[in-house]
């Protein structure tokens, strides 16, 4: 690791840790003697020097693998990112990149290899554009980091390109009657998760994570504090929100309120009368006490459709649709990615608000009467 300082007279410095002292297992840090004229420059010679103290460790970099290579980039890697991000980089390199271009010398990959790979992926794999593009980017990050270690010439994934992938818009899975038909079979305390979803917009990790300080019943409010999350192992764990804007306090519906005040008086009696209750505050887990697993809540979720008489959705719809419901009620945008805690705006309205064709038409016959009326008014 290094670190950089611009002098008075503006050119650039480095400092460095060495390895560890073998006698005395010491970390040294060193000073380049040669000031730098840009940052980039500095930044460039730091890049040849780590790559010259790893072959001093025993690192043949020409004889290296893309596998031992990818190996020791997440190593290093993975200790910066969120878990549930190194479980998702750790599960692409097992699954697409190192069993397909692992045993390549990383010194002799070349462009016209990653696009085979590409159309490999496509054919044998049947991956979607979209998840060819996050294959190619993990792998741009590990041949980057090479180029810059000076272990590569070049970054061939520099040199190519996955097949384009289009952005779709969602479209609304539910018209407002079937919103109607969900919240009326959305009833008891077994479908609250449901019903809470739906009117909360929260994501499912925020939800199963969500414990009773994270409510004030008395001022009808919630606030996201943690969320369930993945970890390098695959298993699902409790973290901080997803990001900054996802720890948020928004307000509930009274009717909401309420069902939640009678979900948790029968929640305490089933506390009482349930031994080996397990230790936790969650607001939502099965009626022993147990956390409730994703697989198993998918599964309650399409039973409550079926017998709503609605199509089937995921839970991850549920905040789509709860979205949609929001622009068609003309809820202001900010009050939208608030709600939803989303970094911008723009995320919220392009990626979610496609309203229902109900909805839609709703709005054309209020344009023609706005029409009818002008007309009228211009005639007379």
């Amino acid at each position: 690791m290094a670190s950089y300082s611009q002098g008075k007279d503006g050119r650039w410095r480095v400092r460095y840790w060495l390895p560890k002292d073998p006698v005395t297992g010491k970390r040294r840090q060193k000073r380049h003697p040669q000031p730098f004229r840009t940052k980039r420059e500095a930044e460039n010679w730091y890049a040849g020097e780590r790559l010259r103290l790893d072959q001093q460790r025993g690192i043949p970099v020409d004889d290296m693998t893309l596998a031992a290579y990818a190996d020791l980039w997440y190593q290093g890697h993975a200790q910066r990112v969120r878990e549930s991000t190194a479980f998702n980089y750790r599960r692409i390199l097992d699954h697409y990149i190192l069993p397909l271009l692992g045993d390549l010398l990383i010194t002799r990959l070349q462009a016209a290899q990653i696009e085979a790979w590409h159309a490999q992926l496509a054919e044998e794999h049947q991956l979607s554009a979209s998840t060819i593009h996050r294959c190619h980017g993990l792998l741009f990050q590990i041949l980057r980091h090479a180029h810059r270690r000076r272990a590569i010439a070049d970054n061939p994934a520099d040199l190519c390109w996955p097949p384009k992938a289009t952005r779709k818009r969602r479209e609304a899975v539910w018209s407002e009657a079937d919103i109607r038909r969900f919240l009326a079979a959305a009833d008891g305390s077994e479908r609250l998760v449901f019903r809470a979803a739906f009117l909360t917009g929260l994501r499912v990790g925020e939800l199963l994570a969500l414990e009773w300080p994270d409510l004030d019943l008395r001022r009808g409010t919630l606030t996201v504090r943690r969320t369930q999350t993945l970890n390098r192992d695959g298993a699902w764990t409790v973290g901080p929100p997803k990001t900054a804007r996802s720890g948020r306090t928004l307000a509930l519906p009274s009717s909401l309120v309420r069902d939640i005040r009678a979900h948790r008086t029968r929640q305490w009696e089933a506390r009482l009368a349930v031994p080996g209750w397990w230790p936790h505050e969650l607001v939502f887990c099965h009626p022993d006490g147990r956390q409730i697993a994703r697989s198993s809540l998918r599964t309650a979720l399409h039973n409550l459709c079926d017998a709503a008489g609605v199509p089937r959705v995921s839970m991850h719809d549920l905040r789509h649709a709860a979205t949609s419901w929001l622009v068609a009620l003309n809820a202001h945008p900010r009050v939208i990615q608030a709600r939803l805690g989303h970094e911008s705006v723009s995320m919220s309205m392009d990626l979610y608000a496609e309203v229902a064709s109900d909805v839609d038409r709703a709005l054309a016959d209020q344009l023609d009467l706005f029409l009818a009326a002008n007309t009228k008014d211009y005639g007379s």
